[in-house]
């Protein structure tokens, strides 16, 4: 069975790479979603990865499993929905790299995550689970994986909000849930804009507002690099790696990808902390480094080799 395995939404992100000229956009479709972004992560980093969700009976479902599976991902809890069609976003960029996000998601297949005896007991036999808020806006994708999520006894949780505001009824609705779901979580990584929203602030004592029994939690800041915080107690600030960016779709999760490969690599820097998690957030940072550097979130994914070559080089 996989060691690191994701729940949710795999999908379509339609990329514009140029401004529109002559009234058209020029869109490039990748294979796309959180989850399904840090499952290949960790498979290009060398560890074995599976991926629970959904996609429709049609062309574009097709290419997303052959992606993930070419990427050596597990694809065996991946249902094939016979009614509704693979979901799709679209991806725009501004002169920095930033993105802004649109969905097209009314009955589609992402949300119809299977939770089945045999999906539970993959689940329950994985050494990291991580997940998003993106499945978490739709109220039966909700249900369902929150209570795969029950199945992890032994392993450990990770989540990622991934707040995307335009996919929840109402900002209150996403603050509760992404909120409680934060306390089922072992690892929680936020950015400086989800945490903002979740607390109005964005500094370390903000975070530690919302730290309950987590073994780690992190704010990534972009360039500024991230903070971290641990269940002993201590925090600190990590600087990022230079790099120029020119996309950064997928950047948090090659950092998360990163993160949790280095963590199941050495599951013992959550306990000793010190320079042991500050390696294998640095592994993250390098991986996320070597992803703003490409176009697309899959097909920007750092290999191991890639990333020692960021901390090697120290940029």
């Amino acid at each position: 069975m996989p060691e690191i395995v994701s729940i949710g939404e795999v999908l379509i992100d339609l990329i514009a790479t140029e401004q529109p000229a002559g009234g058209s956009w020029n869109l490039v479709a990748n294979a796309g979603g959180a989850p399904a972004n840090v499952a290949v992560g960790v498979a290009r980093l060398g560890v074995s990865a599976g991926f629970v969700g959904s996609v429709g009976k049609d062309g574009f479902g097709r290419f997303l499993i052959d992606t993930l599976e070419s990427n050596g991902v597990d694809c065996q809890c991946v249902a094939v929905h016979e009614e509704y069609p693979t979901t799709l976003a679209t991806v725009t960029l501004d002169e920095k790299g930033d993105r802004s996000f649109a969905f097209y998601r009314s009955n589609t297949a992402d949300v119809e995550i299977p939770v089945t005896d045999g999906v539970r007991k993959y689940i329950s036999q994985a050494r990291i689970v991580v997940f998003g808020a993106v499945s978490l806006a739709h109220r039966k994708a909700r249900e369902s994986v929150l209570s795969l999520i029950d199945e992890v006894k032994d392993g450990l949780v990770a989540f990622d909000p991934n707040y995307r505001a335009s996919l929840w009824e109402s900002e209150t609705e996403a603050r509760e849930v992404i909120l409680d779901t934060i306390k089922r979580a072992d690892i929680v990584k936020v950015s400086e804009e989800e945490l903002d929203f979740l607390t109005g602030g964005t500094t370390i004592e903000d975070a530690r507002r919302l730290f309950a029994n987590h073994r780690l939690f992190l704010i990534s800041r972009g360039e500024k690099g991230c903070s971290v915080l641990t269940a002993s107690g201590s925090n600190y600030e990590l600087p990022a790696f230079r790099r120029r960016a020119v996309d950064t779709t997928g950047a948090g999760d090659a950092f998360l990808a990163g993160l949790l490969t280095a963590i199941q690599l050495d599951p013992g820097c959550l306990t000793e902390e010190g320079e042991r998690l500050k390696d294998a957030v640095q592994f993250a940072q390098a991986a996320a480094a070597v992803t703003v550097g490409r176009y697309g979130a899959i097909p920007s994914l750092p290999t191991r080799d890639e990333v020692e070559g960021v901390l090697q080089s120290g940029s």
